[in-house]
């Protein structure tokens, strides 16, 4: 579905840009190859997709944010539970954990399992994670790679056309603005460029920082190490500045 609509997007940016044939030197000019662009950008984008993307996007975001800092609160108030009133306390407070893998995790140490167990759980849920996120990466650094070459194709068809044109007047485009395409795409490249790699070396540090603090804490809830003490070593797995698991 996506690869038919891109080509049919496609289609259309090329009938865009010979249309740009007919426009004159000005912003109305400027405003259609944008259009022009975008349009051709997004097709680029629908061809590239993979089958089975949205299951990996949807992977990716799951149905919460996976934030470490919250995580830990919630570690802490377990381990005060536990070291307070015992393992058979916990089966209140864990039903209203809105952390699905914490909970997960807890009715394990309830029903039995050991750390040993469930470390190897953690780190290939983090595993997964980083997979998809690599997918993704993928497909931005291909997506993005291509955009200037989608300008230059624009470009390179009114080139054509204003250079084979005998009978074109002072009232349409000329030379000077033929690369207007190639130069947005060239823009629009620098962008998305920035972009995505913020947003995936964010999201990249989100899972290390989690799934670290969730082995982190797991293991010392299994050790019945003190709740201070615990909470301390977490915090210091996430403080700034530091990546785990990539080292």
């Amino acid at each position: 579905m996506f690869k038919g609509l891109g080509w049919f997007g496609f289609g259309v940016f090329i009938a865009l840009s010979a249309i740009l044939l007919q426009f004159g030197p000005g912003l109305g000019f400027l405003f259609g190859a944008a259009v022009a662009v975008s349009i051709g950008c997004a097709s680029l984008l629908l061809m590239n997709l993979p089958n089975g993307i949205l299951g990996t996007f949807q992977g990716l975001r799951g149905p919460q944010k996976l934030d470490a800092r919250e995580l830990i609160q919630r570690i802490e108030e377990v381990a005060l539970i536990i070291r307070q009133d015992g393992l058979l306390a916990l089966e209140a407070r864990r039903k209203e954990l809105k952390d699905p893998n914490l909970s997960y995790l807890l009715k394990r140490i309830m029903d039995g399992f050991e750390a040993k167990d469930l470390i190897p759980w953690i780190q290939n849920q983090k595993k997964l994670k980083l997979e998809q996120l690599q997918v993704m990466d993928d497909v931005s650094q291909r997506f993005t790679g291509l955009v200037p070459s989608l300008g230059l194709f624009s470009s390179l068809i009114l080139i054509s056309g204003v250079l084979s044109g005998s009978d074109r007047g002072p009232d349409l485009i000329g030379v000077a603005q033929v690369f207007t395409p190639f130069l947005l795409t060239l823009g629009v490249q620098v962008l998305l460029d920035s972009a995505f790699g913020k947003m995936q070396a964010e999201l990249r540090i989100e899972f290390e920082h989690y799934f670290s603090t969730l082995e982190s804490g797991i293991s010392g809830i299994q050790s019945g190490l003190n709740p201070e003490l615990l909470s301390e070593r977490m915090r210091v797995r996430i403080q700034a500045g530091r990546v785990w698991g990539t080292k």
